[in-house]
């Protein structure tokens, strides 16, 4: 494993077990077993370090490899990834009176959103459709809130069904020749 992914999972390990604000990067770069100047060779500080772990892991489950067709696969996977580290999220939620995850959750699903919409419409989205796609993300980012603060009483296959309900297609779907009848299908039910 290369030195950047060793600092990474000494720190994501140390942020498993205790609250964010309560672990130094002295602690961090013991654990890794790194010079103070190699962990800073790499990250700015313990934020961009967490910011690099949502990047790297968060929005790989999200995102990446998302090809317009298993929408509620890969959502019940993101909800079921925030289930089983409800633990982690919350040490890491709120960090000196900010929730830094919920800003990057935010921002990176709204871009998401706003580019599938983008995709079907094949021209640049108006204000309105901007603003559905930020208010899609709001509710998306409420439901992995309410996965981190409940683990114990929700499903992700039911998270996903009610976040499909709210949705309309054309976020979610790329109209292509395979699903463009789908979502004409979906929207019409």
């Amino acid at each position: 494993m290369d030195t950047r992914g060793i600092i990474m999972r000494a720190a994501f390990e140390l942020f498993e077990d205790r609250p964010f604000h309560k672990i130094s990067v002295e602690e961090i770069i013991q654990k890794a077993h790194v010079s103070r100047r190699t962990f800073y060779q790499y990250f700015r500080d313990k934020y961009g370090l967490m910011h690099e772990y949502f990047r790297a892991r968060i929005g790989s489950i999200l995102i990446e490899g998302y090809d317009g067709t298993n929408w509620f696969g890969q959502t019940k996977n993101s909800f079921d990834y925030f289930l089983s580290h409800a633990p982690y999220l919350l040490n890491i939620k709120n960090t000196h009176g900010q929730d830094p995850l919920w800003d990057f959750l935010i921002k990176y699903v709204g871009e998401f959103y706003a580019s599938v919409k983008e995709h079907n419409k094949k021209a640049p989205l108006s204000r309105e459709e901007l603003l559905i796609a930020e208010g899609i993300a709001a509710v998306s980012v409420h439901f992995y809130q309410y996965c981190i603060n409940h683990p114990e009483n929700i499903d992700s296959k039911e998270l996903t069904e009610v976040l499909s309900a709210m949705i309309p297609v054309t976020y979610r779907l790329y109209n292509t020749a395979e699903n463009a009848e789908n979502a004409e299908n979906a929207e019409q039910s």
